[in-house]
């Protein structure tokens, strides 16, 4: 999961919003959050991907640039 190690949680944190991983290894994670933080945290995830240029490890067919 590269958004943890690349400080994710740092960003999130900042911001005071909450969260849980879930799954039981590093292709299952997936992230629980309160309904009421859940529009921030969907952009912050989408400004982290595209800041990063992460979207490269990703399904090139589910990448950032091909979003229209």
């Amino acid at each position: 999961m590269p958004m943890g190690m690349w400080g994710f949680d740092d960003e999130v944190s900042e911001r005071g919003l909450k969260y849980c991983i879930g799954g039981d290894h590093m292709q299952e994670w997936y992230y629980i959050v309160d309904k009421k933080d859940l529009r921030i945290f969907v952009d912050l995830i989408y400004f982290f991907i595209e800041e990063h240029d992460a979207d490269k490890m990703i399904n090139p067919k589910l990448g950032i640039k091909g979003w229209s």
